[in-house]
């Protein structure tokens, strides 16, 4: 519990950084990109695997080495969070709690996993999924080459899953 409202106060302290500038705020904390970068595992192993909406997003470390996710950050404009101190095992997945990213509601949005806090950077971006009427960061996704223009999920339940990760629409089942 305490992780979970130590991640909310984080959200609600910067809350600007994810804004309608496209820029990180001059108060938004810089982590340091040493941290996105491990010794084991690489980030670019790392997808957004599961949406579960009001409940949480999933991040799967599809690679053969554990990576740290120090450093590292989800976006669903206008919200974001910095993920927490953790290394995801090989094959395993890290489950960040939906209300660290205004609790992704099944009507529309996205989220994007960055090394940084710069949301408007297309080369800081790791991997993108948008739904619904959702896709305020769509355009930074498609100049990094991770999601086609105007894709988005069609939500038929309560959940969007891509268990291998997916850079379209069609690779997500709902």
């Amino acid at each position: 519990m305490r992780r979970y409202l130590g991640v909310l106060m984080v959200v609600a302290m910067a809350a600007a950084a994810c804004g309608d500038s496209g820029e990180e705020s001059a108060g938004a904390q810089e982590p340091d990109s040493t941290n996105a970068a491990t010794a084991q595992g690489s980030v670019a192993d790392l997808a957004i695997t599961e949406i579960v909406f009001g409940d949480h997003i999933t991040i799967t470390n599809l690679g053969d080495a554990a990576v740290s996710v120090d450093g590292l950050w989800l976006c669903n404009r206008p919200s974001y969070t910095e993920l927490p101190t953790a290394a995801i095992a090989a094959g395993s997945s890290l489950d960040i709690p939906a209300d660290a990213l205004g609790s992704l509601p099944d009507g529309g949005g996205e989220v994007a996993l960055y090394t940084s806090n710069s949301f408007g950077d297309s080369s800081a971006m790791l991997d993108y999924v948008a739904w619904g009427s959702g896709g305020g960061r769509a355009s930074v996704a498609e100049e990094a080459g991770l999601w086609p223009a105007g894709d988005s999920v069609d939500v038929a339940g309560s959940e969007i899953l891509a268990p291998t990760g997916g850079a379209a629409a069609g690779d997500w089942s709902s």
